[in-house]
């Protein structure tokens, strides 16, 4: 059967120790102190400094592999769409309405070989509502590229419209 002590005995216990020392002990291949270990206090004379003997730590060649390089980013960030908006101006109520409006946008991302994506914005400009651009069929492209400058967009009212209209354009 086992004892049961109780916390009060323990603390006896321990109050009966009348010698309390503590050994440290090292356990390894060290030498003396001072030497670090390959008799030399000179860091520059330490034997084994060309080992590659700690994995977990970097060097050129881990990093190279754990890491992108700049061409590989620079291949990756080519194929983030760029973003943007315009604003096409069929002209006013007053004057009539047309079915063509343009406007040119400087990119210099653009080359001849881009895709670029053009849609009605359907938000609330100064001369029409959100739901307008929906509503009227707005539609548009982007023509003209030219490589390093930029290109057109094009808006088509089918049946006709006044005022202005944002285009979303995404390409690459």
């Amino acid at each position: 059967m086992t004892d049961i002590i109780t916390i009060n005995e323990v603390i006896q216990l321990v109050k009966r120790v009348e010698e309390k020392k503590i050994e440290v002990v090292t356990v390894g291949t060290q030498g003396p102190p001072g030497t670090g270990g390959s008799g030399s206090s000179d860091h520059s004379a330490l034997a084994g400094l060309e080992n590659d003997d700690h994995p977990q730590y970097h060097n050129d060649a881990r990093g190279d592999a754990r890491y992108y390089t700049k061409s590989q980013m620079d291949g990756a960030l080519a194929l983030i769409p760029k973003t943007g908006q315009v604003t096409v101006d069929f002209g006013n109520a007053s004057g009539g309405e047309a079915d063509l409006a343009s406007v040119t946008v400087a990119a210099a991302w653009v080359t001849d070989s881009s895709v670029i994506v053009c849609t009605a914005a359907g938000v609330a400009t100064l001369d029409h509502d959100a739901e307008d651009a929906a509503l009227e069929g707005i539609q548009a492209v982007a023509a003209n590229l030219n490589e390093g400058v930029g290109f057109d967009v094009i808006a088509r009212a089918p049946q006709g419209s006044w005022g202005r209209f944002n285009i979303n354009i995404m390409g690459v």
